[in-house]
């Protein structure tokens, strides 16, 4: 199967940061509630890590018009996608809906301030389990090619490990 290199060596880069940055406002949502005189800083740092997380998330799975490493780009069809979704407990309405709940997030809210947009911030969950199981997906499809990186699961649950220490630590100082 044919594919786009180019897309290909920016997007796995903008997943493992996705991946990253979800990680960090998940662990550091735990430090909130002992943040004491720091809360406000916390609490924007936790705001950031997700408001990044979802950008990130966005320019790979995001609108496929505005962002040249979105997955359409480097070389699936539709039923590499709907494969890809089927892997992530997803059915193609799930999909639809979630993407759209997303979106609206970030283009109402995330990347433009919408004055009446009221919705709760949705989680990214499901966008953290697609982005897992696309890295292992996409392995197979530009096979032969090899991606010697270790796997965004193995990272991640590494990088998990890190920021709870660094969050044991931080409780200890606030």
């Amino acid at each position: 199967m044919s594919y786009n290199i180019d897309v290909f060596s920016r997007q796995m880069p903008v997943i493992r940061d996705f991946l990253y940055y979800y990680i960090s406002y998940k662990e550091l949502h735990l430090l909130s509630s002992k943040a004491g005189t720091y809360k406000s800083f916390v609490d924007y740092t936790i705001n950031a890590h997700y408001l990044q997380s979802l950008n990130h998330w966005f320019m790979v799975f995001g609108s496929d018009t505005s962002n040249p490493t979105h997955w359409k780009h480097i070389g699936l069809n539709n039923e590499d996608r709907n494969e890809i979704i089927n892997k992530a407990k997803m059915d193609s309405t799930t999909w639809k809906e979630y993407w759209q709940k997303v979106t609206k997030f970030r283009n109402s809210y995330s990347a433009h301030r919408d004055l009446n947009y009221l919705e709760p911030v949705p989680n990214l969950d499901k966008a953290y389990d697609l982005a897992l199981v696309y890295d292992e997906w996409i392995r197979d499809f530009i096979s032969p090619d090899i991606l010697e990186d270790p796997l965004l699961i193995d990272l991640v649950s590494e990088y998990r490990v890190v920021t709870k220490e660094f969050i044991k630590k931080t409780e200890n100082i606030l």
